[in-house]
């Protein structure tokens, strides 16, 4: 899933907000602007604070680490300095540099242990180094401090999944989805649970809702569809499976993945021409 730039919306934020008449989400224009801002007043923090945030948006990270770092120099009270190295630590996460996001989290924790975000932040963290015990203490801090959000069960569900725990994992993934049935993410995983159980019809219903709330979002559709794919060819349902591996294809053509998939369904449905042909074309993929 694609990275939410979350962050503890202090004074800091709300104030450097305000430095720009630029739309909420014009982010070159906020960089033009705190530019000017900085370069009229080089001690400007929180103009550093608004740019860094800006340049993370635009997926400028480099930058967005440069003015996050001397905003962080600044020195603010607390709970600004404790949003400062949160958000540092999610362009070192975006940037795949997992022990400077982890370092920067831990920073904003000891610097405002209120700073629920930096919990979050560094679990999810966790998770992409499977450092899967470290993720779930996080995360059970954060569902402590924050019970009724339904984001934090996705994510505690996911990291239990991971560790194996499928039955806790469903809970918490079933628990998200009661706080906010419109929580696809949570749909996503626990068709994931249902698949390991093998309760594919369980999964393929997940799955549609999954698809249904990302008919905007090309990539996680691609996912859904050829998921559902999956528990369709485990039920026998090859026709269905073999329409989501197309949908999938039609919305990226140079994506191996579904290519694969496909020729498999094509092969149990003894149509080797079309298998071979789709192996070839996963062949060629390959090649480029």
């Amino acid at each position: 899933m694609l990275a939410a730039f979350l962050t503890l919306l202090g004074l800091a934020a709300v104030s450097s907000a305000q430095l720009t008449n630029c739309g909420t989400d014009d982010y070159k224009c906020q960089v033009a602007e705190y530019t000017k801002e900085i370069t009229a007043n080089p001690k400007d923090a929180e103009s550093y604070y608004g740019r860094s945030r800006a340049y993370y948006f635009l997926g400028s990270y480099q930058q967005a680490i440069a003015d996050a770092t001397k905003y962080i120099a600044s020195k603010p009270n607390s709970q600004y300095l404790s949003d400062g190295y949160n958000n540092r630590g999610l362009c070192y996460k975006a940037t795949k540099q997992y022990m400077s996001a982890i370092a920067d989290f831990t920073a904003a924790i000891q610097t405002y242990s209120s700073n629920v975000a930096a919990y979050g932040n560094r679990g999810r963290t966790y998770m992409l180094t499977k450092d899967y015990d470290q993720a779930l203490a996080d995360f059970n801090v954060v569902i402590q401090r924050e019970p009724d959000k339904a984001g934090h069960y996705v994510d505690r569900g996911a990291v239990l999944v991971d560790k194996g725990d499928l039955d806790a994992g469903f809970r918490d993934l079933s628990k998200a989805i009661s706080l906010d049935p419109e929580e696809s993410e949570a749909y996503y995983n626990r068709a994931t649970v249902y698949r390991k159980r093998g309760e594919h019809k369980n999964a393929i219903a997940d799955l549609t809702k999954y698809i249904a709330f990302n008919t905007s979002n090309l990539p996680y559709l691609s996912d859904g569809y050829q998921n559902r794919a999956i528990s369709y060819s485990a039920i026998g349902e090859y026709d269905k499976a073999v329409k989501d591996l197309s949908s999938a294809i039609d919305l990226d053509p140079s994506d191996p993945s579904p290519y694969r998939t496909r020729a498999d369904v094509y092969r149990k449905m003894k149509k080797i021409t079309l298998a071979e042909a789709d192996e070839a074309k996963v062949a060629s993929l390959s090649e480029d």
